[in-house]
């Protein structure tokens, strides 16, 4: 009985990102790498665009606390609405779909990254992020 009311709980409870020291590490076990072009700190794009709320997320991304990380998620996922995003959308999957795992969200972050590499074969992280999401889900 229990474990039905445990399950019934987790199932209603909504998805959130773990602590902030564990996204910090889970994004620092991948080999730090620069903006993809066109999203460099340099560059000052309109936050109404797609590219602009690329950019926005890792700029929130860089400031690693929980508040950053939530609003990079936002971005990230904004990003993709907007369906702007031309030759980064590969980027943008990638980025979403590695928010939803750190949520727990395993079925809509593995289709990100599928999509995310079905634009770009070439984004290695995406394959590594997929892969371990199928080892943990078995």
């Amino acid at each position: 009985m229990a474990e039905a009311k445990g399950r019934a709980i987790l199932s209603s409870k909504a998805k959130r990102l773990p602590s902030s020291s564990f996204v910090t590490n889970y994004l620092q076990s991948f080999r730090a790498r620069p903006p993809p072009a066109g999203l460099e700190e340099s560059e000052e794009l309109p936050e109404n665009t797609g590219k602009g709320q690329l950019q926005l997320g890792l700029r929130s991304m860089a400031i690693k606390t929980s508040d950053g990380y939530e609003a990079a998620a936002a971005a990230f996922d904004k990003a993709l609405e907007m369906n702007e995003l031309g030759d980064l959308e590969a980027f943008g999957y990638n980025m979403r779909g590695t928010f939803k795992y750190l949520r727990g969200e395993n079925v809509e972050a593995l289709s990100d990254l599928t999509k995310s590499i079905d634009l770009q074969p070439s984004l290695t992280q995406s394959y590594i992020k997929r892969a371990s999401m199928h080892l943990e889900l078995g």
